[in-house]
């Protein structure tokens, strides 16, 4: 059932087309300078068969027959039915129909067969053309209307997403400082430092599109350096970097929760584990590799969750289709990770 707005609009652009086509074609009968009651009646009883036959191919040939069956099929039965009703309209239009309304005034029907069969095909090319080109823009208008509410959903489900980075880390972090508090540590100011400007970080940038690639890299710096501070061994965390950051954008916290899976799932207890990782820009390309040691407890039971990773793999598919590469590896003690993220400036 068409809504209101529809049907107004319906019946403006019928009014607004017959309306042309009837100063048309009176001009074209009448026979003086002047507008007589004749020629207003004869435009009348003119128009007739082909309102009838354009409102029958408007609202039925076109939605039922030329959308669903093809254009060979529709332009059988314009030709041959739609010719049949404009034609016997037209004889019954300047015959029995004028002497019942207009008895007082005599009407000749001067067109023949092929002249009204010319005459309705204008009629009904014009209307179809306009029909096609109605649902051609109402086509464009439900896709923009859909394409704009996908990209509201996948910006909804990206800040989602963001918003499940770092629970756990917080936690760890937390514990850490409280434990280092406990035993009036001097570590503890400074970690609670570095812990407020990753916090803040993550809160300033979570829901923008894009950051500098400096400041990020500047982010994952202050987190690994926490992590370091968490643990026995420090210097086992290998953190490298190569290449000029500068004048490059990526999306932000993108690259955590790969390098939060290093502490995560990793350990550096024993004498020969080391957690390496190392970003590297060539070009327009930035190259994240990383390894770690599976810790004691996945080692036995051969589990992990695969949710953090999970999410950063759909983020990097919204915001770099086709521009990334990922490959994740494991041995029975080791997990390897590469990934490749083409960046824009």
């Amino acid at each position: 059932m068409l809504s209101k707005k529809t049907l107004i609009a319906n019946i403006v652009q019928n009014l607004v087309f017959w309306t042309i086509s009837f100063v048309i074609t009176m001009r074209l009968f009448m026979q003086t300078s002047e507008v007589r009651s004749i020629d207003i009646i004869y435009t009348f009883l003119f128009h007739i068969p082909f309102i009838t036959i354009v409102s029958i191919n408007i609202y039925h040939l076109v939605p039922n027959i030329l959308n669903k069956y093809g254009f060979w099929l529709y332009l059988s039965m314009t030709l041959i039915a739609g010719f049949g009703v404009t034609h016997g309209l037209y004889w019954l239009s300047y015959g029995p129909l004028a002497s019942f309304l207009f008895p007082d005034y005599y009407f000749v029907a001067i067109y023949g067969p092929l002249e009204i069969l010319g005459i309705m095909t204008v009629y009904i090319l014009f209307s179809t053309l306009i029909e096609l080109s109605k649902t051609w823009f109402n086509r464009k208008e439900t896709e923009l209307k859909f394409s704009q509410l996908e990209e509201e959903n996948t910006k909804s489900e990206l800040k989602a997403l963001r918003a499940q980075i770092n629970p756990h880390f917080l936690f760890n972090n937390l514990n850490t400082i409280y434990g280092e508090a406990l035993k009036k540590s001097d570590k503890a100011p400074a970690m609670i430092l570095k812990l407020s400007s990753i916090l803040r970080y993550i809160v300033e940038n979570m829901e923008k599109e894009a950051v500098p690639l400096e400041e990020e890299i500047d982010y994952i710096e202050k987190f690994v350096e926490l992590q370091r501070d968490r643990l026995s061994n420090p210097m086992r965390v290998l953190f490298k970097t190569e290449g000029d950051f500068s004048n490059h954008s990526i999306s932000p916290l993108l690259l955590i929760t790969f390098i939060e899976n290093c502490f995560k799932h990793g350990t550096v207890t024993g004498v020969k584990d080391r957690i390496n990782i190392q970003l590297s820009l060539t070009s327009n390309t930035l190259t994240l590799r990383t390894e770690n040691p599976k810790n004691a407890i996945e080692i036995l039971e051969e589990t992990s969750s695969g949710t953090g990773i999970e999410n950063a793999t759909r983020r990097l598919n919204f915001m770099y289709p086709e521009k990334h590469s990922l490959n994740i590896s494991e041995t029975d003690t080791h997990y390897k990770l590469e990934l490749m993220v083409e960046l824009s400036k």
